[in-house]
């Protein structure tokens, strides 16, 4: 069990696995697979921890950021993946280190609620959904979940309710995706804290830096989450001590240390791994359309459609939710989401489908971002990585994590980890 002083700096997020060797803070020069975001965190606050450690950083394209990319056209600014961020203090302070917060902003109040769509009726989420379902039944999901190694469908036993935050999340059908990853808490996966919930939370609360969010707020970057990549990058260019390489394509731990010259236990594996399953594919669509045109639609996060029938698997109101503009004005900005497993690759259909959630107007923007891969993170994934025992260390999304706060809380206790062995 972690000390007290950990669990409030960390909060639930101390119940995921670090899948890091220790003998990691015995080597003199690390190598880092994968820029992204996670790559990226750890290099940070790897270099901050252990000023002596050289860093390697190796991505195979030719940008850092990952998923994380902010798109702009014409006034209109939205994001290809990662919106925002829940609250986390290890978010807050990464930010605050990175000199951002006077751009951190908290997410708009007016838009707190999301939606569900399902058998053309729209649920507002919230203790009323739970309500609907059944607290008998939810309590019947968590007693399962807490078995380890399930499901989301058996964690949370109503179809529709499970698959759209499933598919909000990774995008996929509930039976497909780990409870104890997904939901650590709810799961009682790993070691818990030292203290009740709301003792910790409370504790976890007055840490924040800048300004604390209010129950139902996020954070967000004024002009985008890329932001938050370019001060990494910044940082660590500056740093003599750290190179970053780009299109540089290693599929293997083994090759990583070949290329960098130095042994296994020096690598820190922080990108997707040939041998995982595939991830689900994903096409990203932003849509605009004028004040007037979308009035129909409520303000709030953004609607999930668990219908394996639409193409569209949820729609986030990206102008709605930051302070921000990320529309011209008289404009709302939206982002849909569509899993290839539930489309025919035709905009048409897909253009039809917006209409039918959103409003039947013809939108004044229609543009496809790209197409990105989704973790595939089946029931016992989490059981699957913690039984990790090679000499490599493996971070990120393709590990224990699927959101900004496990990344961003992961690097931090990277660093505890090298801290506590001095300097050869």
């Amino acid at each position: 069990m972690q000390d007290r002083q950990a669990w409030i700096r960390h909060g639930q997020e101390l119940r995921r696995p670090l899948l890091v060797n220790p003998d990691l803070a015995d080597e003199g020069h690390v190598v880092v697979v994968g820029a992204g975001l996670s790559g990226l965190a750890a290099a940070y606050r790897l270099r901050e921890a252990r000023p002596d450690v050289r860093v390697t950083v190796l991505e195979r394209s030719d940008r850092a950021g990952g998923v994380i990319r902010t798109w702009r056209k014409d006034g209109w600014v939205g994001e290809f993946a990662v919106n925002a961020s829940r609250p986390h203090p290890a978010v807050w302070r990464l930010i605050d280190d990175l000199s951002l917060m006077p751009s951190w902003q908290p997410s708009r109040a007016e838009a707190r609620h999301r939606w569900i769509l399902t058998e053309g009726r729209r649920h507002r989420l919230g203790l009323s959904t739970m309500l609907k379902v059944g607290p008998g039944r939810m309590l019947r999901g968590v007693r399962t979940a807490r078995q380890g190694g399930r499901s989301m469908a058996e964690a949370i036993p109503v179809p529709w309710l499970a698959d759209a935050m499933t598919h909000g999340i990774v995008n996929a059908p509930a039976a497909e995706v780990d409870a104890d990853l997904l939901m650590p808490t709810l799961a009682r996966y790993g070691a818990g804290p030292p203290m009740n919930r709301r003792a910790l939370a409370r504790a976890v609360r007055s840490t924040y830096r800048g300004w604390t969010p209010r129950r139902g707020q996020m954070g967000s970057l004024e002009q985008g989450m890329e932001g938050l990549v370019e001060a990494l990058i910044d940082a660590l260019n500056h740093d003599g001590m750290v190179d970053v390489q780009f299109n540089v394509d290693v599929p293997s731990p083994e090759a990583a240390a070949e290329h960098a010259g130095l042994s296994l236990a020096s690598v820190l594996w922080a990108a997707p791994r040939a041998e995982d399953e595939a991830g689900l594919e994903l096409t990203v669509v932003v849509v605009g359309y004028t004040h007037a045109d979308a009035a129909a639609v409520p303000i709030g996060y953004g609607t999930l459609c668990p219908d394996p029938t639409s193409p569209v698997s949820g729609i986030l109101h990206e102008s709605d939710v930051h302070h921000g503009a990320r529309a011209p004005p008289g404009h709302r900005l939206f982002r849909v989401m569509v899993p290839h497993a539930r489309w025919d690759g035709e905009e048409d259909s897909l253009r039809q489908a917006v209409k039918a959630m959103l409003c039947p107007a013809e939108p004044v923007l229609f543009e496809v971002l790209g197409t990105r891969r989704v973790p595939h993170v089946r029931p016992g994934h989490m059981r699957r990585v913690a039984e990790h025992a090679a000499p490599w260390s493996w971070i990120g999304w393709s590990a224990t994590g699927v959101a900004i706060t496990h990344v961003v809380s992961e690097a931090e206790r990277l660093a505890d980890l090298m801290r506590q062995r001095p300097a050869q």
